[in-house]
């Protein structure tokens, strides 16, 4: 598992030269994703109701060499916001704002760094450090996010303070919701249990409008080296979803009806925190989660037969690489498919239905279907979600050997998944 390093950090907001400094930081940009390079850069903004002038003000990071003088006659006015980049040229290949200087002459340190900015009387006005370690966001670490601040209103020194934006960010402006990224992971399986071992995979979903093709699309972890690419005629429609599996072997046995999957892929998941980025068909990237198994994020997917689920609102406001996004879903989860609360139910042919009798039993169930499905599976789940009977294509079902209890039997074809309980009584 990851440490957590908490840095001492603050704020200091100081009269200069007779006018109150109402200046915070609100986005930085410190590690770019290779395919999407904008050179480092941060966001300045002014909140309060008057125009400050920054002439002759000092821009430093935390060495001693460091230094980026403003030259007379540049303000920010009220409520504006004014972007300081290391090299305008880079910056410009990607972002379309007139709100940005440069260049620095410096850049920011991918691991930790400093932003110092002092007034025309090298007064120290704002100040913050920040780590690419919790408990500050590690989702911009050179995944194609930025760090954006979560309210003006925060202190930029608190870690806590700050969020991961959108791809690319936000830069002159205020945090815009990231409505573009409508092809996302959904689930992720980064460690199976002993048990039920699918090896690794994860859920890539559409949730968009339109249908997209992301046939050519790349996949890669934190590594950019390690990349899979999805097969040409992939296609997803609103909604649809293809599950990327790195062991076809591991994953058959679990899985074996489950017709959108792609594969293999020829690196693992990390169980100790990993990234999944998604590249567009000309390997820019779209997308990115660093999920973690550290707190506050569940250790339940950690080997425990569990998956971590997005959060099925998918809220273009949210942080998809905050904890609070995600949430431990069904045993074994749900590849492929949409998540169903009480990990019952889950019908994908509206046409069927089924139910189970004599129930409760002490023999056998009956499993009585009201249309003929093709190659179906049952699997039967005990009180603590762990497997313990996988049959195919059987009605009749023992029970004989089963202890007094409730269990979960599970039907699984192509266009049919569903859950019911199940009692067994021998008195």
């Amino acid at each position: 598992m990851r440490k957590i390093l908490i840095i001492s950090c603050f704020l200091l907001a100081q009269v200069g030269y007779g006018q109150a400094i109402t200046l915070t930081i609100t986005e930085i940009h410190y590690n770019s994703d290779s395919t999407r390079n904008s050179g480092d850069w941060f966001e300045l903004h002014n909140y309060g109701s008057n125009s400050i002038d920054l002439s002759l003000f000092r821009i430093r990071d935390s060495s001693a060499t460091g230094l980026y003088l403003i030259q007379p006659g540049l303000s920010i006015p009220a409520g504006g916001y004014l972007v300081f980049c290391t090299d305008t040229q880079q910056f410009d290949a990607i972002y379309n704002i007139t709100n940005r200087i440069g260049n620095l002459g410096y850049g920011f340190n991918n691991k930790t760094d400093g932003i110092r900015i002092f007034d025309n009387t090298n007064a120290l006005v704002l100040q913050l450090f920040y780590q690419d370690s919790l408990p500050w966001p590690i989702g911009a670490d050179g995944f194609g996010r930025t760090l954006e601040i979560i309210n003006t209103s925060l202190n930029p020194s608190d870690p806590l303070s700050w969020r991961t934006g959108c791809v690319l960010g936000s830069p002159g402006g205020p945090f815009v919701p990231c409505v573009n990224e409508t092809i996302v992971v959904s689930e992720i399986n980064y460690k199976s249990s002993p048990t039920e071992d699918a090896g690794d995979w994860f859920e890539i979903r559409n949730i968009g409008s339109t249908t997209v093709d992301i046939g050519n699309y790349r996949v890669r972890d934190d590594k950019d080296v390690n990349y899979y690419v999805i097969p040409a005629g992939t296609v997803l429609a609103p909604q649809g979803s293809v599950v990327v599996i790195d062991n076809p072997v591991k994953f058959n046995q679990q899985f074996p009806l489950l017709p959108n999957k792609v594969g293999p892929f020829f690196f693992n998941l990390a169980g100790d925190g990993d990234c999944i980025r998604l590249y567009n068909s000309a390997d820019k990237v779209i997308f990115s989660i660093f999920y973690d198994d550290d707190p506050p994020w569940s250790d339940q997917p950690d080997g425990n037969g569990y998956t971590l689920e997005a959060d099925t609102m998918f809220n273009f406001s949210r942080d998809v690489n905050d904890a609070s996004s995600w949430f431990v879903g069904c045993p074994e989860g749900s590849p492929g498919k949409k998540y169903n609360p009480d990990c019952l139910g889950g019908i994908y042919d509206p046409g069927v239905e089924w139910s189970i009798y004599p129930n409760p039993s002490s023999d056998f169930v009956r499993i009585l279907l009201s249309a003929e499905i093709q190659d179906w599976k049952v699997k039967i789940y005990n009180a603590l979600g762990q497997q313990i009977m996988n049959l195919t294509n059987q009605t009749y079902i023992p029970v004989s050997n089963l202890s007094n209890g409730t269990y979960i039997l599970e039907i699984e074809s192509y266009s049919f998944h569903s859950r019911q309980k199940i009692m067994v009584s021998h008195e």
